[in-house]
Order: structure tokens, then C-alpha cells, then sequence
């Protein structure tokens, strides 16, 4: 017996949808901190407003900025020294949302815009360790905090264009999901003659 609310995941498509649903929405919960954290780095042009953000709660939400904090108290820069860093900092938000993203790309039907979204997301940590590198080794305090709003640019650009595709993804698969819930299964009994 079909219960009512199995109309809603009784077919593959339905819960490819749920899943597909529930990924977009964990995935902008995942970047509008970024987007945030981007502004706040932009706006930082001086020496005390850099400190005064360190009191801030959105420092502990983000990877990177656990990062970035954890690398400003570094003696010495080294590769094994950063890798080192980049994984005692990896927590289980970040676990989270790397396991969404292995799931909705093992799910999602159109994997090369996964494919693109992954590679984005790649390419900013990339570019962001290189600039916290390069300004771990500025030669002065200003220097850095050019570094730093780089960062905040890159954090901008890169959460803004994620932030887009993510609802305009939301609304397509909303759309995708009301057209299949159109279609009802018919659940039939077959009895056995003995």
C-alpha cells in the first residue's frame, strides 16, 4: 500500500529531483557566508580594520578564513608546513559539503555543469592559497592586506557566479519536479495462484 506522500519520490526522476533539491539548498547555505566573508575582506583597507574583524563569528564559519588565521601565526612557510594546514582545518562542514557534491554529481543528469561548478570551486581555493602564500611573504603589513582583499575579491566573484547558477538551477529543477509529479504511479497487486 502507497502511502500519500510517496507520490512525491515513488519514481527515480522524483527523488533525483528531492536530492537535486536539497543539494541547491545546502549549496547556497554553503556560499552566502563566502559571499559575506568576501565583503567584509573587500572593505578591510587598514591595519585596525583588519584586527577588528578577527572578532567576527562568519571567521569560524568559513574554511578558508579558519585557514588564513592559522597561517598568520606560522613561523615559518614551508609546502608541507601549508598542506599541513589546509587539513587540520578541513571540519565537518566542509565534509558535508564535499560528500552533497560527489552525491549530486553521481546524481545530477547534466554533469558537465557540475563538472564546471567543481572546477570553479577548485580554481578559488587555488587562487586563494596562492594569494595567502604570497601574503604570508609581503615584505609589510600593507602589502598584505592588498593580498587579503584580493582574497575578497576572489571570494565575490567566484560565491556570486556560484550563488546565480545555484538558484537558477533551483528554479529549473523546482520546475523539472512539478512536471514529473504530474505523473501518478499506479501501484498493482499481482496474486499468486498456487
Amino acid at each position: 500500500m502507497m502511502l500519500p506522500y510517496d507520490a512525491w519520490i515513488d519514481t527515480r526522476e522524483k527523488r533525483v529531483h528531492v536530492c537535486m533539491l536539497i543539494f541547491l539548498i545546502v549549496s547556497i547555505i554553503f556560499i552566502i557566508p563566502y559571499i559575506l566573508l568576501g565583503i567584509l575582506l573587500v572593505s578591510r583597507g587598514s591595519y585596525t580594520s583588519l584586527f577588528e574583524m578577527l572578532s567576527y563569528p562568519i571567521l569560524d564559519s568559513s574554511y578558508i578564513s579558519r585557514v588564513i588565521l592559522d597561517a598568520i601565526s606560522l613561523t615559518k612557510v614551508t609546502p608541507l608546513g601549508i598542506l599541513k594546514l589546509l587539513l587540520e582545518n578541513i571540519g565537518t562542514m566542509e565534509l558535508l559539503e564535499g560528500f552533497v557534491c560527489i552525491m549530486a554529481y553521481a546524481l545530477y543528469i547534466n554533469k558537465k555543469k557540475t563538472t564546471y561548478v567543481i572546477s570553479l570551486l577548485l580554481a578559488e581555493f587555488i587562487v586563494c592559497t596562492i594569494l595567502v602564500v604570497i601574503a604570508l611573504r609581503a615584505s609589510s603589513l600593507n602589502g598584505a592586506i592588498i593580498y587579503i582583499r584580493l582574497i575578497g575579491q576572489v571570494f565575490l566573484i567566484v560565491n556570486i557566479v556560484l550563488l546565480v547558477i545555484a538558484f537558477l538551477s533551483l528554479h529549473i529543477t523546482i520546475g523539472n519536479y512539478k512536471e514529473s509529479l504530474a505523473y501518478e504511479v499506479e501501484e498493482i497487486k499481482e496474486h499468486m495462484e498456487d
